[in-house]
């Protein structure tokens, strides 16, 4: 084998796993302090085809992706902070018995209650997002087709 194929051969073996690795978070607890804050977050990729073709379509995507994400946010955050609560509460309880420093203990269950809420809210919520937002843009789209429709008549 040559040092050229070892060389290719490590090479997709990189980029295979860049590409299995998880995507680094683009923004902080701090960057988004509302619901209005998250929904300026959102980016539409700008070389999605179908919104060259329909472009009254991608003025469909944030109306859809907001009424989505404020039906399940309620029940999807009040479950993952009844369960993140309680099993924070245990490991704390357990894990700084002797602690002396209440500010430190109280850092660290801040720390670990955001962590595992925010984690078991995204496990519960991705499925019946997309569900939600597929069912809303497809709403949104045929009421349009209607009303262009209804125009042409």
């Amino acid at each position: 084998m040559t040092q050229q194929q070892v060389f290719s051969m490590t090479e997709a073996g990189l980029s295979s796993i860049e590409n299995s690795l998880p995507a680094l978070p683009r923004f902080s607890y701090d960057d988004i302090g509302d619901f209005n804050t998250l929904l300026s977050c959102i980016m539409i990729n700008p070389s999605i085809e179908l919104f060259h073709l329909y472009p009254d379509m991608k003025r469909a995507v944030k109306p859809a992706i907001e009424m989505s994400v404020r039906e399940l946010l309620t029940p999807v955050t009040e479950r993952a902070l009844k369960v993140a609560l309680t099993t924070t509460e245990c490991i704390v309880r357990k894990d700084f018995a002797l602690e002396t420093d209440e500010n430190r203990m109280r850092m660290c269950a801040h720390n670990m209650l955001r962590s595992l809420a925010s984690g078991l809210a995204l496990v519960t919520c991705r499925e019946p997002l997309a569900f939600n937002i597929h069912g809303y843009f497809k709403q949104t789209f045929f009421a349009n087709q209607r009303t262009a429709t209804n125009e042409e008549n």
